[in-house]
């Protein structure tokens, strides 16, 4: 049954995907309503003192939205702390690269693509943890040079993982891999 799909009113369509049990519907789309628009959300950029020194916020469609580098550079030399909304989708390319003071970057839990290089470069990064719900592989260079970053959770949902998806993180202590049915592919590039 998971490949049918499910008419939901629009404004119901993050809800069905996000809940537990209906989640696993691929197909999950609004009933056509005209000018499908769906909640609002939020990226949220901190400073040292957790003092909130800006964030995006728009109106997504019912099939999420993507964050882009040309976004979240204007925050790349003050953030020490990103959350993510779980609106977004889509994680672009070199989105968080050289965001210097980040240590902790929270992904919202509907993210199903991240981008190589995502973070690259961000040489506070402690901790990293991929929504459970995340489905794509780990592509290459998805994370390089983060001198700092000493934990890494995969979450279950990912199915192949590049060999050099990870690159020159010399503080890397543990790559915790959420697999519940242990079956995952490593692909050379």
């Amino acid at each position: 049954f998971s490949n049918q799909k499910i008419y939901v009113p629009c404004s119901s369509v993050h809800t069905y995907r996000t809940s537990k049990g209906w989640n696993e519907y691929a197909n999950i789309i609004d009933s056509n309503e005209p000018n499908c628009q769906v909640e609002s959300f939020k990226a949220r950029f901190y400073d040292a003192n957790n003092n909130l020194i800006g964030e995006l916020q728009r109106t997504y469609d019912a099939n999420g939205t993507n964050i882009t580098s040309a976004e979240t550079k204007p925050y790349a030399s003050s953030a020490y702390r990103v959350e993510l909304g779980d609106a977004f989708t889509r994680i672009q390319g070199e989105a968080f690269k050289d965001f210097k003071h980040i240590t902790n970057l929270s992904i919202g839990n509907n993210v199903i693509f991240v981008n190589s290089n995502f973070v690259s470069g961000c040489t506070a990064l402690q901790t990293l943890e991929f929504p459970n719900v995340y489905e794509e592989c780990f592509s290459e260079n998805l994370i390089s040079n983060c001198s700092s970053l000493k934990k890494i959770t995969i979450p279950s949902g990912t199915t192949e993982i590049y060999r050099n998806s990870i690159n020159n993180c010399r503080s890397l202590q543990s790559i915790t891999i959420l697999k519940p049915n242990g079956v995952l592919s490593f692909r050379d590039s």
